[in-house]
């Protein structure tokens, strides 16, 4: 993957600071894979009014895992990617048995609170070729890059 960039504002009338977060999800894979992951996160200090570009990159091998053989591999296919102040900020909400296929079903799921935040909308990237081994040396390190505006 190549990079994701949102725009952070400070609208308050203080000074603050927040973490951006940066969140995967792999959509079809070979095995049973988190809703979310966290992939990368960024603190950004502004003043009240002012703005920030916030990049991250994001290597491949972030969404690596270990396939049914216990080697950890990069699969081809889809991957959402977004950005947000916290996991459940995501506009888009799975039930147990929409994100397990069906293999877990919570008969006495309660009801959810909100909490608040925001996220950008989801991403749809491809990761293409065939399958691969995860080597020692690949990168696996998200990078930030924060640029006042």
């Amino acid at each position: 993957m190549d990079s994701a960039t949102v725009t952070v504002t400070n609208t308050g009338a203080v000074a603050g600071s927040d973490v951006v977060q940066v969140y995967g999800h792999d959509l079809v894979g070979s095995i049973v894979r988190p809703v979310v992951a966290l992939l990368g996160y960024q603190r950004v200090t502004l003043d009240p009014g002012r703005s920030a570009t916030v990049t991250f990159r994001v290597p491949t091998q972030r969404f690596a895992f270990h396939d049914r053989a216990m080697k950890r591999i990069v699969e081809p296919g889809d991957v959402e990617v977004w950005v947000g102040s916290h996991a459940s900020a995501s506009s888009v909400r799975a039930s147990t048995a929409d994100s397990t296929g069906g293999v877990i079903v919570n008969e006495r799921a309660g009801s959810t609170r909100e909490i608040p935040g925001a996220a950008t909308p989801r991403a749809v990237v491809a990761i293409t070729g065939d399958a691969h081994p995860v080597k020692v040396d690949d990168p696996r390190l998200v990078t930030a890059e924060v640029n006042a505006l």
